[in-house]
């Protein structure tokens, strides 16, 4: 379809091309800052499908939903990853940007902290640090780059939930099933 109106008279062909435009207006959204990728860099067809049900009309057929969300993934700013996902063209560009800027920075002397402040600092910190950890405060304290990063598993500090759990029995007197 062109996106033109239809002035012939035929109410069904009119009808198509406001479908039409809703689903493109839909597949903008998605693929723009505040869509798919607001809070995930990569999306997959579920999360496309849910969004073209979600936009759908009440008794929209599953083919349909499924063919609308087939054209998402068609578009020219959604990409295919290489873990089978998607994300948008916007995205990586932004993201291309950042890397730029990053690179651009390096040894540029920025923020270089004197090393017996820096043994000072990782001294008196709160809690001990392991020696991976100290060694990466001071690459980064005494790199010059303007942008260093870290990369590191997270840890969590509480308890596993198997061990919590007897104390939530406990605690709210719910009783043990059998």
């Amino acid at each position: 379809m062109s996106g033109h109106a239809d002035f012939t008279g035929d109410p069904c062909s009119a009808m198509a091309v406001d479908v039409e435009v809703g689903v493109r207006e839909l597949g903008d959204r998605l693929a723009g800052a505040h869509g798919l990728t607001e809070k995930s860099n990569v999306f997959d067809e579920r999360e496309v499908l849910r969004e073209h049900a979600a936009n759908a009309k009440q008794g929209a057929r599953v083919r349909d939903v499924r063919g609308d969300g087939g054209a998402f993934a068609a578009r020219g700013d959604v990409l295919a990853t290489a873990a089978g996902a998607m994300t948008t063209a916007d995205l990586v560009a932004s993201e291309r940007r950042l890397i730029s800027a990053a690179l651009g920075r390096i040894d540029e002397g920025t923020a270089i902290v004197p090393a017996r402040a820096l043994e000072r600092a990782l001294a008196a910190a709160d809690r001990p640090l392991t020696g991976q950890q100290a060694a990466a405060v001071r690459g980064v304290a005494t790199s010059g780059n303007g942008v260093d990063v870290v990369e590191a598993r997270a840890r969590s500090t509480r308890r596993p939930r198997a061990a919590r759990r007897p104390i939530a029995r406990r605690s709210s007197r719910v009783p043990r099933r059998r």
